[in-house]
């Protein structure tokens, strides 16, 4: 294993906990040499001005067998040693990095003149080195250690002292919140990688993205970096207990009880069922789109990051199977999508393998029995909607002009039959919400009057 160079000539002992970064920085100052001489000894190559910024905003990431074999042979240190000083050691827990994305982060790979393209989010909540936090009283007491969870952006406090991990872009040390330590501790404990652990973490992580979404955000934020310490502080104890219970209870995944691959039928025959199967009269009149009133806000937080309509959508077409119809009939229906059978199955299945599955579907039963009480003629609507005698009659109603008119039009079939409209783009008033605001002012009247035109049998209902 020797790389054909003499090691250093005295060995510098690693710190447990310590990161690469930190660690390789103390052994640069104990040569009296800058960290990048060392890395480009260690390296036998001078990287480029672009490669040495890569190389330092990604070192300490991971590294490959034989790279640390390399490493450990010039620090004198043994290679399990430098592996659990990089932040591999936590994949399998707070961080997915599989083979083909560790190359990537590896010093040789990315000190060359075109390394493998990976970024620091593709494997979790990191710091990047150039912003990475520390807890000043620590660095205080040990100036030259800092930790390998430093890098983790779940790990907001310090335990030991009770304040926050402050980062190079710099805010003020503040105390911590008796249920923020309680919540950081918690978290730490689950670093360790194994099969609950990392659902644990992957729980933690939609908790937090669907906080985000729920509380006035369109997405999550673009960048990790927009996950201040401040936003997490404000929700990691509720964040944490929601994914721990999660974790506990977390079922098996269909997958693990029948290991051949099933049909979408099958599995939804071992999911939760609605025992209601209904006549076929019943089924033709169910909605194409779920009503807004169904679908917000469980299902839009489950079916995230499914744009709002093709959520609708899938959750109208699993509520026509949990209430009898068969996937042949989902596909034929009037106003259907040819594809919506194959394109739901693949919307479970990404539910399933993130643990959302159960949740999901608990979800669209409730959501069936309330449209089933409901007893609406969802085709007779959709017929009507196309009628110009239910436009005419919805403009004595809510007299409309210019943009306003087309916002009528699209909410008679959007909103109010629940139907997809003839382009399969959604609509401008959709995809701004102008929709949204119209049905809450105009909703309720414009239901109870059209009703009237679209069936004697139609149960009025609130909003469209």
């Amino acid at each position: 294993m020797s790389p054909g160079y003499r090691p250093l000539p005295v060995r510098v002992d690693p710190v447990s906990g310590e990161s690469w970064v930190g660690y390789t920085e103390r052994v640069a100052d104990f040569y009296a040499v800058t960290w990048r001489a060392l890395m480009r000894s260690v390296l036998h190559v001078e990287p480029s001005r672009t490669a040495w910024m890569r190389l330092e905003r990604t070192a300490g990431v991971a590294i490959t067998s034989p790279t640390a074999d390399r490493v450990a042979h010039y620090f004198r240190l043994s290679p399990l040693e430098v592996l659990d000083m990089h932040l591999s050691r936590f994949h399998g827990s707070a961080l997915d990095i599989p083979p083909h994305l560790e190359k990537g982060f590896d010093p040789v790979a990315v000190s060359n003149t075109a390394p493998p393209r990976v970024k620091l989010r593709d494997i979790g909540m990191l710091r990047p080195q150039d912003w990475a936090g520390a807890c000043h009283e620590c660095l205080r007491e040990h100036p030259a250690r800092w930790r390998l969870s430093w890098r983790l952006r779940w790990h907001i406090a310090c335990t030991r002292h009770g304040t926050f991990i402050v980062d190079s872009a710099g805010s003020p040390v503040q105390t911590v919140d008796p249920a923020v330590a309680e919540a950081q501790i918690l978290l730490l404990e689950r670093l360790r990688p194994s099969a609950e652990n990392q659902r644990f973490f992957e729980n933690l992580r939609t908790v937090v993205r669907n906080h985000f979404v729920t509380t006035g955000k369109t997405r999550p934020p673009a960048s990790h970096r927009e996950f201040t310490t401040e936003a997490l502080a404000a929700i990691l104890p509720g964040a944490v207990d929601q994914a721990l219970k999660a974790a506990a209870h977390a079922p098996r995944p269909i997958a693990a009880l029948r290991p051949e691959r099933k049909t979408l039928a099958e599995r939804l025959d071992e999911l939760i069922p609605l025992h209601r199967p209904q006549e076929a009269t019943t089924l033709a009149r169910l909605p194409i789109l779920m009503p807004m009133r169904w679908y917000v806000p469980d299902l839009s937080d489950l079916s995230y990051p499914v744009p709002i309509r093709a959520g609708r959508g899938f959750a109208a077409a699993a509520v026509y199977l949990v209430a009898g119809g068969s996937i042949t009939a989902l596909t034929t229906r009037p106003g259907s999508r040819p594809q919506i059978g194959s394109v739901l199955a693949r919307m479970l299945r990404t539910l399933e393998e993130e643990g959302r599955l159960e949740l999901y579907w608990a979800a669209i039963n409730a959501a069936a029995e309330g449209v089933l009480d409901e007893d609406i003629d969802y085709l007779a609507r959709s017929r009507a909607a196309s009628n110009p005698e239910t436009y005419a009659r919805a403009l004595s109603v809510v007299p409309a002009r210019g943009q306003d008119r087309s916002v009528l039009r699209t909410w008679l079939v959007d909103q109010w039959a629940c139907a997809m409209t003839t382009t399969p783009n959604p609509r401008p008033s959709v995809r701004s919400g102008r929709i949204e605001v119209f049905d809450r002012e105009h909703g309720a009247t414009l239901t109870r009057v059209l009703d009237t035109l679209a069936s004697p049998r139609v149960v009025a209902a609130e909003g469209g």
